[in-house]
């Protein structure tokens, strides 16, 4: 596995050869400046492992707030993602009850055509083990995607 850690620790990163996703867990409440520098570092680990578009992000632990996070990743991370690893990229969040509710029910329909446009596909999630089925259904899925465009 290849790590990465951020200069504060807030942050832990890998790449799992075995099951082909990179795994990043936030430790702590976030300071959000941090955001752009830390995403630019996930995406060259992905870009390090055959451009990985498979990504679950364990935020259970920070101060998670929707109105703080959805601009910068719909305005900064979705628009770049893509053009970097090629599309789609598939993003689990693991989030606590709460903010997992939250995410849930509000987010915007602007934000899911903007990730569309990009082919970036967040998704929410509370527990662990439901991202990570979530995401290797995805790789499944995959497979038959990239066959396809291959022919």
């Amino acid at each position: 596995m290849s790590c990465i850690s951020s200069p504060r620790s807030m942050f832990d990163t890998m790449y799992s050869t075995t099951q082909r996703l990179l795994l990043d867990r936030w430790h702590g409440p976030v300071d959000f400046t941090q955001l752009p520098g830390h995403y630019t570092s996930l995406l060259a680990l992905a870009q390090q492992h055959q451009g990985c578009r498979f990504w679950l992000l364990d935020l259970r632990a920070c101060a998670w707030s929707t109105p703080m996070l959805s601009p910068l990743f719909s305005h900064y991370f979705a628009l770049h993602a893509g053009g970097v690893l090629g599309c789609p990229l598939f993003i689990a969040y693991v989030l606590p009850p709460a903010p997992y509710a939250l995410a849930q029910a509000s987010t915007p329909d602007h934000l899911l055509r903007l990730c569309a446009a990009h082919q970036v596909y967040p998704s929410f999630f509370e527990a662990k083990a439901d991202a990570l089925a979530w995401l290797h259904h995805q790789q499944g899925l995959d497979v038959t995607y990239c066959a396809q465009r291959a022919a």
